[in-house]
């Protein structure tokens, strides 16, 4: 943590999401472990607020037994409306829900299907959107790589 706090020249992350991806290796490491070293960090002073990514309410519901939750971080569009109930479980607790893939979701993991993607007639160069996403993907473990 103190690595990746000096990288991105701050003294303290303001908020933390712990992303879950069922079948990684996120997984191999209980829930509660995670959470625990994230408030540790927390109590330290290197963060301020934990959130969690890509959850059901099962997990949500865990994870307040033993942190505060400040937000959830979830799909959720016009189309994918599976997380209804996960809207209103935040909701009536005050908890931020912050979706992604607000407008659509392509094929996701049995959620709704979205028509293919069009080829672009222009080249990708190393700064272009496959350049973009990995440097994204990179912060985003370096502010939680060390869970």
């Amino acid at each position: 943590m103190e690595a990746n706090l000096r990288s991105l020249l701050v003294e303290r992350l303001d908020l933390v999401n712990l992303r879950l991806v069922e079948g990684r290796h996120d997984t191999a490491v209980p829930l509660e472990e995670q959470l625990s070293a994230l408030e540790e960090m927390r109590q330290e002073g290197k963060l301020d607020l934990i959130g969690l990514s890509n959850v059901d309410q099962s997990k949500v519901q865990l994870a307040l037994e033993l942190v505060d939750v400040a937000g959830i971080q979830n799909g959720y569009s016009i189309i994918d409306r599976q997380d209804d109930g996960l809207v209103d479980f935040a909701r009536e607790r005050e908890i931020a829900f912050v979706p992604f893939s607000r407008l659509a979701r392509r094929s996701g993991a049995g959620r709704g299907d979205w028509p293919a993607k069009p080829q672009s007639s222009r080249s990708r160069t190393s700064t272009g959107p496959r350049r973009r996403k990995s440097l994204w993907h990179g912060c985003w473990h370096a502010t939680t790589g060390c869970c």
